[in-house]
């Protein structure tokens, strides 16, 4: 009813393009986008459907380019942030540029939260890795499992096994003995 009355309005426009997308019409509800754009460059809802559709049919670029204009306008948007960052991997950025835009946004979200950001882990501490898995038990995983557990570095790594293993047997006993810490998880 809307856009009989204007067919430049808006939000009808917005809903027309989220049901041509719904219905299987990426295509014709990229123009719909398209044109909202060309009427209100700043809708923020226009940039995101634009740059998500851009992803879905493989343009990369299109769709990094637009997800920086949204986060021009949204700089808290994390869904669009963390979409952004995804497209930069794609297109045809530099290694060089993908890095620093990637930097550029750890520093971001730091800042935004007063946390450090560490240039490097102290020496004296140890990397704990955690392992989670319901076969800590005889099964294919348990073999494959051992195979990395035997090789850690027990210097540099302090390793936990969280088990939730139902039937423990003799290969859970095994496992355990190559862990630091043990953790039953089960239940």
């Amino acid at each position: 009813m809307a856009l009989k009355r204007d067919q430049y309005h808006i939000p009808s426009l917005t809903m027309v393009a989220i049901t041509l997308e719904r219905m299987g019409n990426p295509t014709m509800a990229l123009k719909i986008a398209h044109m909202i754009l060309s009427l209100e460059p700043h809708d923020s809802n226009a940039l995101k459907i634009v740059a998500e559709l851009s992803k879905s049919l493989g343009k990369t670029d299109d769709a990094t380019h637009y997800y920086k204009k949204l986060l021009e306008l949204m700089p808290h948007h994390f869904v669009a942030r963390s979409h952004f960052l995804l497209s930069t991997n794609y297109g045809e950025l530099s290694a060089e540029k993908v890095r620093t835009i990637h930097r550029e946004h750890g520093i971001f979200w730091t800042q935004e939260r007063q946390l450090p950001l560490p240039n490097k882990i102290p020496l004296s501490d140890k990397i704990t890795i955690g392992y989670v898995s319901p076969d800590w038990c005889t099964h294919s995983v348990a073999s494959f499992l051992e195979s990395i557990l035997v090789y850690h570095n027990r210097e540099e790594f302090r390793i936990i096994g969280y088990s939730n293993t139902m039937n423990c047997d003799s290969m859970t006993e095994r496992l355990k003995g190559y862990c630091d810490e043990w953790r039953d998880i089960y239940n």
